[in-house]
């Protein structure tokens, strides 16, 4: 078939026409398509992917898919038979390892994700070191969390930021950079994805070109890792921490379509690092990101009844006796730190905090991801702190969430406040009555009032006046 060529035209590690490589019965694809194989389609990651090569195939297809001497054929495992992706021409369920494994194995480039399924990893990468014809490229899309106990011993002066300790004096804290992988260390829950990362690394040779990408925590879109705060937030609820030093427990992260692009011009690429570490430059901690999602997702400022029997608030209470809810609550709520009970319940009930505790910090400063995307190309490369205003609207234009807005009308005494407090518990909505908007605005006077500087003294005014 057609030669296939990258748009900054390096050369493609695609095969062309008549082009052989190896044994086997498995055959190429079929003259003028290319096919991609996508492990998980219908996940997280696998979406992003598929929703960059249908605005811009030509990220593999290169100047063939102007001429339209190619076509980009879309494949992938999924969840269940159920789920047909658009845009997507062949799946096979997760289920069945030996279909997705021979579906894989029909592909040009495949994607594999430690974010999907481990198992099915695995099971692709064994069928891979099977001989095949043509020519492949492999990419894995991985994750950070297998430096998270890599020893951060400073060897190189400019990859430090020093803190004082108690002492008066200087603590380094190691920054990594992408030529450190050769020595990352996983913890336990870690030591599998680090497994199929160098299984992936071990494949290549001439006729399989092999690439890892080391993502940082993943956020845009819909959400995974940081849904829960999003969802908290979106519903109106205090957020809490357990107990850790948050402020100080950095966590690298990148957006998912940034890595789903990084992905794609990995398959295309000729000349790459084996291994490549995907992050933005946000270099922002727990506390910071928890606190930018509730400081947008709950800006208004508003009063909320949460007095159940519908009767008279005093409005001069702001704050309720010990161990009953406020019966006042503005809004961002202040971020509270759980006890040693509540955070164990919320480490086991919210598996997403073992990708919070990692502590790691990155330089891209020299990393390979900058040839991978353009300048201009990057979602998010300043971080999800710096741009939380356009994360949250992806965030509620990808779940379809719309504000909520009830009118409540009628007599004295038909039960309004009764009613609007049984709806404010249903859908976590804050309430704004006669007496709770009067007392809001009168605050804000009162609090205009005393930001007015005070009236000059009789006799010293201006002194050419």
């Amino acid at each position: 078939r057609s030669a296939i060529r990258h748009p900054r035209q390096r050369k493609a590690r695609w095969p062309t026409k008549g082009t052989a490589g190896g044994g086997g019965n498995t055959e190429p694809s079929l003259q003028g398509i290319m096919r991609i194989f996508i492990e998980g389609v219908d996940g997280y990651v696998g979406q992003a992917v598929r929703r960059l090569l249908v605005r811009e195939p030509e990220l593999l297809l290169g100047t063939d898919a102007e001429d339209g001497d190619a076509v980009l054929e879309v494949v992938g495992s999924v969840a269940t038979e159920a789920a047909q992706p658009v845009g997507v021409a062949e799946t096979a369920p997760r289920s069945d390892l030996a279909a997705v494994c021979e579906l894989a194995i029909s592909a040009d480039a495949i994607v594999l994700d430690t974010h999907a399924s481990l198992k099915e990893a695995s099971s692709i990468i064994s069928a891979l070191r099977s001989p095949f014809r043509g020519k492949k490229s492999v990419v894995l899309v991985s994750t950070l969390l297998t430096w998270d106990k890599t020893p951060k011993q400073v060897d190189r002066v400019e990859d430090m930021e020093g803190k004082d300790d108690q002492d008066g004096g200087e603590l380094a804290v190691k920054v990594f950079s992408e030529e450190d992988y050769t020595r990352r260390k996983p913890s336990d829950r870690f030591l599998l994805h680090k497994t199929i990362e160098s299984q992936v690394l071990a494949l290549s040779h001439d006729n399989l070109s092999t690439t890892v990408l080391g993502c940082g925590v993943l956020y845009g879109a819909e959400e995974e890792i940081f849904h829960t705060f999003f969802r908290d937030a979106w519903l109106c609820r205090a957020p809490v921490l357990p107990l850790g030093d948050w402020k100080e427990c950095y966590v690298p992260t990148a957006h998912v379509d940034d890595v789903a692009r990084a992905a794609c011009a990995s398959l295309a690429a000729e000349d790459i690092s084996p291994y490549v570490v995907v992050v933005d430059e946000g270099q922002n901690t727990v506390f910071e990101i928890v606190e930018a999602i509730f400081s947008v997702i709950q800006l208004h400022r508003e009063l909320r009844v949460t007095d159940a029997s519908g009767g008279d608030v005093d409005p001069d209470a702001d704050e309720a006796a010990d161990g009953e809810d406020p019966k006042w609550k503005q809004f961002p709520a202040s971020i509270r730190t759980a006890n040693q009970l509540e955070s164990d319940e919320i480490r086991v009930n919210q598996p997403a905090w073992m990708h919070l505790e990692c502590d790691l910090r990155f330089s891209t400063n020299e990393a390979s991801i900058s040839n991978l995307i353009p300048e201009d190309k990057w979602r998010s490369r300043s971080g999800l702190v710096a741009n939380i205003s356009t994360i949250v609207e992806e965030y509620r234009a990808a779940r379809n969430l719309r504000q909520i807005r009830l009118v409540l009308m009628g007599p004295p005494c038909a039960g309004k406040s009764t009613l609007a407090n049984q709806l404010a518990a249903e859908y976590n909505l804050p309430i704004v009555d006669g007496k709770s908007a009067l007392q809001f605005l009168q605050d804000a006077v009162k609090q205009i009032e005393a930001s007015k500087p005070a009236p000059a003294a009789e006799g010293q005014g201006d002194e050419e006046g």
